[in-house]
Formats: C-alpha cells, structure tokens, sequence
C-alpha cells in the first residue's frame, strides 16, 4: 500500500490536511466551465443563481400543502404549538410558510416582519417565550431543507446552490424574530412599569370613596382603563350564588335601556360564580358554556374575568370585555386583574363597613332623639 510521504503538506499548507478528494461534496478536479452542470460547491454565476431560486420557490410552493401539514405534525409532537387552537396552529403554518417563500421569491422582508411582530406581541401575552417559538422555525427550516435534498439528491452541486439561496434567508427570518421578541419584552417591561404606577393611583382612588355604590361603580372604571377594555363591569354576589347587583361601565344608559334585563348570572358569567377562579377567553362567543347575547347587546369577543375575594369571602366578580389594541387579553392582564380585583375586595368591605357604620350611628342618633323627647314629654 503506497501512502503519503513523510512531511506530506495538505492544498492548505497545513501538514496532514485533506485535500478535495477527501470530501464527497467536494468540486472534483479537472477543467469545466463556470456556468456548467455544478457537482461541487462552487459559487453559481448570476443566471445560474436566479434559475435556482426560480426552482426553490417553485418547488416550495408546490409542495406547501404537504409540507405544512408535516410541519404541524412536527410541531405537534415535539409540543411546540403551546396556547395554540387547530385552527390557529394552521393559520400560523400558513402565515410563516407564505412569508418564507415571498422573502426567497421578492428578497424583502416585510412579510417576515409583520409575522415576527405578531408572534412575538402573542408570545409575550400568553406567555410563550422566544426559545418555544424560534424552535418551531427551526423545525420549518430543517423541513423545507430536508426536502431540497431530496428534491437535489442525484445532483449534488444543485443541492449546494439551493442551500446558498435557501440558507441565508430562512437564517435571517429567525434572527428577525428573535430581535422582535427582545422589542417586545422591553415593551412588556415599560407597560408594566406603568400599569403598576396605574395599580397604586387606582388604591388610592378606591380608598378616598366612602359610599359602596360609588366604589362599584369606580371599580367598573378603574378596571376598563387599567387594562384596556372597552367594557367592563362588577357583579355582586347574593346569599344564594346569584347576582344581587351588576354595575356596568362602557355602556350608556341609552344602551342599557335598550339591552332590557340586567344578567342573572347565568352562561360564562355563572362560571365565574360557581368556579371563583380566573377565567380569560380569547373569544367568548365560541365557548361552549356560553348562552348568547340579549338583543341589542354591544358584540364582545375577548374576555377577562377574575373573582373578588377578601379573607375568604367571595364579593362577586370582575369583568372585562373587548379587549382594546390586541385580540385577546393577556396572562399580564390577568395578574393585573386579580391583584385589582383584591384592592376592589378590600374597598367593598371599607365601603361596607362605613355604610354599616353610618347606620348604626344614625339608628342609635334617632334613638337618643326619641329618648330625649319622652323625657321632656314625662
């Protein structure tokens, strides 16, 4: 067996380094032109390239159906399509695929932008990190690129200049939506910074009101502007699991009048009466425990109620709807409701206790006063 002399440098200068015959993808030796059929690596004239990205985009939109099926099949398994429906994991798989295939096709990224924003606003409200979403990209991309092999594996050299084409923006996508994700936490942390300025005017607010139907009333108010729905409202428990009042805010009182009957607590709202526990839909309407709107009702899809609860003892619910700037509300807003929802506890019970208070005081004042006239009558 001859071997390599002694000393032997590589094409490199590099003493043991393989030369191109040790790599099976490797340009092999011998004269060829630029634009000839590729077999190694080399870099593709302008036409050639063009062609290629032709050949991508058609062959990833012909098999957009399978491959986005496959995708969420993936996604599926490996648990990646967290906090997502059917439908909104299809939605999602159509809306990233289309944008992949319009930046190969257009070299623009507006499509990939919009995309990352949105997902990344989502992720942010539901709590789903970047880490979740940039792993299911990575599945996109291993799949799409599994399928130009297979689509270039009897031309090698046509394999090496799809995945030139292909590579560089797929990678760029994935960067577009990390740099989203890192935009929309330092958002996250100023609106936090300022919702929690919002939480501390808001006790203080609710401790200068003294009258329990001014503190229901500025509760419904506080909520909708704190947490940026459009309507919000309270309902007060009675002794039998029902509701005793329902204050409202965002709706006139034209618009009440024309609604009729204020809600006995039955549907969604009968939920949070029986469970006492957060509930948080992104469309109401779809829930199979609701019972529908009265006529003439305002139309409300988001929704967003939480318990108020004081020592143990359950005063009734918070309840928002319409949920302004974004479609549904999010796990932020939750915590955020529920720890408004306890200073709302807290002012309920001040509120009752002074309306008690003040009772006694003018029921004992009455009887100091009819005390003093049988006196004088004696």
């Amino acid at each position: 067996m001859r071997g390599r002399p002694h000393g032997h440098r590589g094409p490199m200068g590099v003493k043991g380094a393989r030369g191109p015959r040790d790599f099976p993808m490797a340009r092999p030796r011998g004269n060829r032109t630029r634009n000839a059929p590729s077999r190694g690596r080399g870099p593709a004239s302008l036409p050639r390239r063009e062609e290629i990205l032709r050949d991508v985009v058609a062959h990833l939109r012909e098999g957009r159906d399978a491959l986005r099926q496959a995708w969420i099949a993936e996604m599926t398994a490996k648990g990646l399509l967290k906090g997502l429906t059917p439908r909104e994991g299809e939605a999602e798989a159509a809306t990233i695929y289309d944008a992949l295939v319009e930046c190969l096709e257009t070299g623009r990224y507006h499509s990939a932008q919009a995309y990352a924003h949105a997902v990344a606003e989502r992720g942010v409200m539901r709590g789903i990190g970047a880490k979740h979403v940039i792993g299911g990209l990575l599945a996109l991309r291993d799949l799409c690129g599994r399928a130009l092999h297979k689509r270039h594996q009897r031309r090698p050299g046509d394999l090496m200049h799809a995945l030139d084409v292909y590579e560089p923006v797929v990678n760029r996508i994935l960067t577009i939506v990390a740099l989203a994700f890192v935009q929309e936490r330092e958002k996250a942390v100023g609106r936090g910074r300022e919702q929690l300025a919002a939480l501390v005017e808001a006790g203080m607010t609710l401790a200068a009101e003294r009258a329990l139907e001014a503190v229901l009333e500025r509760i419904a108010e506080v909520a909708c502007r704190l947490l940026g729905a459009k309507y919000g409202a309270l309902g007060i428990q009675d002794e039998k699991g029902g509701l005793a009042q329902f204050i409202t805010a965002g709706i006139d009182e034209e618009g009440k009048a024309r609604i009729g009957a204020l809600p006995v607590g039955k549907g969604i709202l009968g939920v949070l009466l029986r469970e006492a526990k957060p509930l948080r839909l992104r469309d109401l309407t779809q829930d199979p425990r609701a019972h529908g709107f009265p006529p003439n009702h305002p139309p409300m899809r988001s929704f967003l109620g939480v318990p108020i609860i004081s020592k143990g003892r359950i005063f009734g619910n918070l309840y928002l709807t319409e949920k302004q700037g974004t479609e549904e509300f999010s796990k932020e807003d939750e915590k955020l409701a529920i720890t408004l929802a306890a200073q709302a506890a807290i002012a309920i019970e001040n509120a009752s206790l002074y309306e008690e208070l003040q009772r006694s005081y003018d029921e004992l004042k009455q009887s100091q006063h009819l005390l003093v006239r049988q006196e004088k009558l004696a």
